[in-house]
Parts: structure tokens; sequence; C-alpha cells
């Protein structure tokens, strides 16, 4: 029998890293904080069990939040944090012997950000990435938050 445990799956269903394409590699460096710059951007992904295949009692839901800088291509960190949440996704769905499902990226503005993150959501995971690319450093924040069940919806 599979005794799945959520918030421990959860916190080790976050990629370490990964080359990303021809455009360098993508790294987890620890830690993140939950300032977030008047100059970011968000993006959220919902990723929650196939309700069709899933008991009651092993429902989840989960929001992933990257942010990064404004002035970055949005595009490309939005393909970055997909990455992040299909991989945390596949994750979950091994653990839990279940079908996941992940919804299309939702972009938001910092003051969105902000309010999400302080609205009623149980904060999991808070990680730093960094995108390593020509030299660059580019940091990413992503938060893993539990969604309450009645907040069901796009991320």
């Amino acid at each position: 029998m599979n005794t799945f445990n959520f918030e421990k799956s959860a916190m080790e269903a976050l990629p370490t890293g990964f080359n990303f394409y021809h455009l360098g590699k993508v790294e987890l460096t620890g830690d993140s904080e939950i300032e977030i710059p008047d100059t970011s951007i968000g993006v959220a992904f919902s990723i929650y069990p196939n309700e069709d295949t899933t008991p009651p009692e092993k429902t989840f839901r989960t929001l992933i939040l990257t942010v990064f800088d404004s002035g970055l291509v949005t595009d490309i960190y939005m393909e970055i944090g997909n990455i992040i949440a299909s991989r945390f996704a596949n994750h979950l769905g091994h653990a839990s012997l279940q079908d996941v499902l992940i919804t299309p990226p939702l972009v938001l503005k910092a003051q969105a950000v902000q309010r999400l993150l302080q609205v009623k959501k149980q904060m999991i995971s808070k990680k730093r990435y960094q995108h390593i690319y020509d030299g660059k450093l580019i940091p990413i924040n992503v938060y893993v938050m539990r969604v309450e069940e009645e907040e069901k919806g796009h991320a």
C-alpha cells in the first residue's frame, strides 16, 4: 500500500537543476526570501490530481509560483517555470501513484505576486534558482504553496 505524504513529497519534488536547451543551465542555489521587488513578475502554475481517478482522501492542490525580473524575456523564464512545475508534478504523480495535471501558466505583475503570497495559502517551500547563461547569473525565486480545497480554479 502506498502511503503518500504530500508535504514530504512536495519538499523533495523540486528539481536540483537542469540544462536549459542551448540557453545555459538552471541550478537550485538555496532558500529564497518572500520580498518581491516592484520590478518582478511571476508565473503561476496550479498542480492537482485528476479528480476522475483520485479518491477524495488523496486530493491535493499546489501552486508553483516562479518570480523573476520584469526586464527579462518573459517567454524564456515562463518556460523555465514550466520545466520546474512539470518536473514537480511528475514527482508528485509518481509519489502519490496518481495522474497529476498542471494548468497553463498565468503571468502576474509584482503587486499580484505580493497579494498571492499573503493570502491563505500554505507555504511549503521557498527556493532560489539561478539561470546561468553567457557568463550571467540570473536569479529566479520559486514558491510552492498548498492551496486550500475551496480555492479551486486556475492558478
